[in-house]
């Protein structure tokens, strides 16, 4: 059975576990939990291993993104969430996209769609016309386990990262994302998530770092560890779009609907867009 790299961590802390195969292999919730906003005053501390991420990268990685996602064109260093429209118009998923180098993107799904995502991303980077792949080179990878997920949300989210940089440090703004170095020792990818009035950094950590990292985070009083739950809890209620993300089943959302999310570019010039209009 899959586990995370925090297993043992968690069991310290009292952690209650999804029960039967569930994407998500961090805790749902602690005991220490309580009726108090974990992010507000001081921040909560998540462990979202399971999510998947996804890297594509190659020649044509920007065509390949432009066409699989329907939200504005990132440049190098931004992320947003995005809807992947499959052919007819409905719903694969809307994960965060974030543009990590010129012909690099990372995509990153905690949803119970993640596994429809994942399978079209795969068909279109392979699709065939008239014999022709227009985008051959192009290079997709599942790396989920490759490093592991954190989240760290709250007011003082931004004060307790700052105190592991040097003073030629900086975050990464709101919609943004780059590489940092904690304590000097400890790289990790970082990006801070487009959320209106909230403070919430992904951080993107080595299995063989992130024990020494947890720890150090929760010697900080302000951080809270929260389980997963919580967080899924708090997206749904800052991003009104994720109620289509919570079922397997064929979700249709229209062109109104996305737009009026702000999810859909004008330019129209993506897989889907036809099948919105029909």
């Amino acid at each position: 059975m899959l586990q995370s790299e925090l297993h043992e961590e968690h069991l310290l802390l009292g952690a209650s576990f999804p029960e039967g195969e569930a994407p998500l292999l961090g805790p749902v919730s602690y005991v220490t939990e309580g009726a108090d906003d974990p992010f507000r005053g001081g921040c909560g501390l998540c462990d979202l291993s399971g999510t998947l991420v996804l890297l594509a990268s190659g020649a044509p990685a920007v065509p390949w993104a432009q066409a699989a996602f329907a939200g504005e064109r990132l440049a190098v260093g931004e992320c947003s969430f995005q809807p992947a429209l499959l052919g007819d118009g409905s719903l694969a998923s809307i994960p965060l996209l974030g543009r990590t180098g010129d012909d690099e993107y990372a995509i990153w799904d905690l949803s119970p769609r993640s596994q429809t995502l994942s399978a079209w991303l795969s068909f279109l980077a392979n699709v065939e016309q008239g014999g022709f792949r227009p985008y051959e080179g192009l290079g997709t990878e599942d790396v989920t386990e490759r490093l592991v997920p954190l989240a760290l949300w709250g007011e003082s989210a931004e004060a307790v990262l700052r105190d592991y940089l040097s003073g030629e440090g900086a975050l990464p703004a709101a919609g943004r994302m780059g590489e940092l170095l904690l304590d000097g020792r400890i790289g990790c990818l970082a990006a801070r998530l487009p959320l209106d009035g909230e403070d919430c950094f992904l951080l993107m950590v080595p299995p063989a770092l992130v024990c020494r990292l947890w720890r150090s985070l929760l010697s900080f009083g302000s951080v809270t560890p929260v389980g997963h739950a919580r967080v899924v809890s708090r997206l749904g209620e800052l991003l009104p779009w994720s109620r289509w993300l919570s079922q397997t089943d064929r979700v249709a959302p229209t062109e109104g609907e996305l737009e009026g999310q702000g999810l859909l570019r004008a330019s129209g010039d993506f897989v889907g867009a036809r099948g919105l209009r029909s």
